[in-house]
């Protein structure tokens, strides 16, 4: 009796040492395919003379306007992905070569200007998207070798990006939000929000119905605060399979609707065959709307119509034919989970 009274002690022993063992394995093991993916892009060896030799004393670049944040302007976001440049050039070279501490001196400075000054664009969506996605990239290429203090300063910029902040609306940017503090979750260590994160990006795969066909097109509630929870309700996959950003029914499934399931993709890849991956019911379901919803509302499944791209059609190259990476990813993300 003594024995079996002292053996459940110890399997729940068993279980405490060995499962935080399992969940730091799988933790690791979706950092590492992050970090493989940022650091995909080759190095362009010209540009990094280029950057070395155009950088001033004080960490920004020549040719780069620091004073306009508006909505048009803000070409900060060059500096940010110099920053990137110069951090992937200094993994990918010999770190004790003489180039490679060149380029550690200058992203280093260039990092330390960023978080001094901390350039806010006017437009919205560079706040909790643009401007993280480019910081923790930079820390999950390089972060380890900055001094600590100077990570933990970038943390409150790269902090914006959360699944409560005001741009995190349902849909496409509540996904791409979330993958930025997934990321981030990533490079600081918290296991325990990055599975919260996951969820979050995971619950995002789901039918809504549009509220027109609720309230019909003339019938829509007068009072805000009504409007605002039927807006939040009816943003994503409808049951057409296209896609809705707003309100108004307008169809952005190869705007808003390409970037969600592309975000989605990255993610379940990047999860397959760990505790973090998605459910087979969400897979059917993302690749249910990709045939039916994203190929059928392009030509020949590659180029798009111009009447699902919404605003989009105003931007340069909106019409290009797609890349197929996305679909290619799918069966990767399937072969992992078999491994």
């Amino acid at each position: 009796m003594n024995y079996k009274i002292s053996f459940v002690p110890c399997i729940l022993l068993i279980g405490v040492l060995v499962f935080p063992s399992i969940a730091k394995s799988d933790f690791v093991i979706v950092k590492q395919r992050v970090v493989d993916e940022l650091m995909k892009p080759p190095v362009d060896d010209r540009l990094i003379e280029s950057l070395l030799s155009r950088q001033r004393d004080d960490g920004t670049w020549t040719g780069i306007n620091y004073t306009d944040v508006s909505r048009e302007g803000f070409e900060h976001r060059i500096h940010l992905s110099n920053m990137v440049a110069l951090g992937r050039a200094y993994k990918n070279r010999t770190r004790n070569s003489t180039r490679a501490k060149k380029s550690k001196q200058h992203f280093e400075l260039a990092l330390l200007n960023w978080v001094d000054h901390d350039y806010i664009c006017v437009k919205l969506v560079a706040q909790p998207i643009g401007t993280p996605d480019q910081l923790v990239t930079l820390m999950l290429v390089a972060g380890d070798i900055f001094p600590c203090w100077c990570c933990q300063k970038a943390q409150p910029i790269i902090g914006r990006a959360h699944i409560d902040a005001p741009g995190a609306r349902p849909g496409g940017d509540r996904i791409k939000i979330a993958g930025i503090q997934a990321k981030n979750m990533l490079f600081t260590g918290d296991s325990q929000t990055f599975e919260k994160v996951i969820r979050v990006i995971e619950g995002e795969i789901k039918y809504v119905e549009w509220v027109g066909m609720k309230y019909g097109y003339t019938g829509l509630p007068q009072t805000l605060m009504v409007l605002k929870t039927e807006l939040k309700n009816g943003r994503g996959i409808q049951y057409d399979n296209s896609f809705h950003h707003r309100i108004d029914g307008i169809n952005n499934t190869l705007s808003y609707g390409l970037g969600y399931a592309n975000a989605f993709i990255e993610w379940a890849v990047y999860t397959a065959g760990t505790q973090y991956s998605f459910s087979d019911e969400k897979l059917a379901s993302l690749i249910d709307y990709y045939l039916d919803g994203i190929c059928k509302t392009a030509v020949y499944g590659k180029y798009p119509d111009f009447g699902a791209r919404n605003r989009s059609i105003s931007r340069q190259g909106a019409l290009n034919a797609y890349s197929a990476k996305s679909a290619e990813e799918l069966p990767a993300h399937l072969e992992l989970s078999n491994e």
